[in-house]
């Protein structure tokens, strides 16, 4: 039987998980009270800015991403993308920054539900509408 399979790399992704979509995905998996509240504080009121060739950018306010480089970044990037496997029709594994979709294709049917699951599961990630 013929399979599609459909490759995510989050990699980038690690920079664009909203800060206010990230609070409420914790929020709803029970983080609450004073580590809500240092979470919420740590995200809040980052500034970044940007030097080339000794030439400074601006400084822009941070309101996406996950702190890179710790422990912390990881963790909450998975609580973020948690729900990926139980939002698609079909068969989502995932490890690390990486998940694959797979499907057997027999009919059209197949093809249109394999496709339905890459446009949701792309649509969710990038505007962080799942629960």
């Amino acid at each position: 039987m013929p399979i599609d399979i459909a490759y995510f790399e989050f990699g980038k992704a690690f920079d664009r998980v909203p800060h206010q979509g990230l609070i409420l995905k914790c929020e709803h998996y029970g983080i609450n009270g004073h580590l809500i509240s240092w979470l919420s504080n740590f995200l809040a009121d980052t500034f970044q800015s940007v030097c080339v060739n000794g030439c400074q950018s601006q400084w822009s306010h941070v309101v996406s991403g996950v702190p890179q480089g710790s422990i912390l970044g990881p963790c909450l990037f998975l609580i973020y993308v948690n729900h990926l496997p139980s939002t698609v029709i079909n068969d989502l594994l995932m490890f690390a920054d990486v998940a694959r979709l797979f499907k057997g294709v027999c009919s059209n049917t197949d093809i249109e539900e394999f496709q339905f699951d890459i446009d949701k599961s792309l649509h969710g990630l990038n505007n962080g509408n799942y629960p």
